[in-house]
């Protein structure tokens, strides 16, 4: 995301309008801008995530490990199925 956020940030910089305002302002508006992207899955598009559990699957020992998420669609239908891996 860092390198999005970079890339964006310097293609913003040299637009009129923008170069006048705080850095530190538009920099947090394009993090915003790019996490919010980086959520949104198209129809019929894919989107992958990986999440790292890092040290915490060793909390858990021999017990199970959930991992609890939330699903938004702009269009929620009771009969629509979403699949989901």
């Amino acid at each position: 995301m860092s390198a999005d956020v970079e890339r964006i940030s310097n293609e913003q910089h040299c637009r009129e309008g923008i170069a006048t305002l705080d850095e530190a302002y538009v920099r947090e508006k394009i993090e915003e801008e790019v996490w919010i992207l980086n959520q949104i899955v198209k129809p019929k598009h894919l989107r992958k995530w990986e999440i790292d559990f890092d040290w915490r699957y060793r909390l858990v020992d021999d017990k199970s490990l959930h991992l609890r998420l939330k699903f938004y669609t702009a269009q929620a239908s009771e009969s629509e199925n979403y699949p989901t891996l």
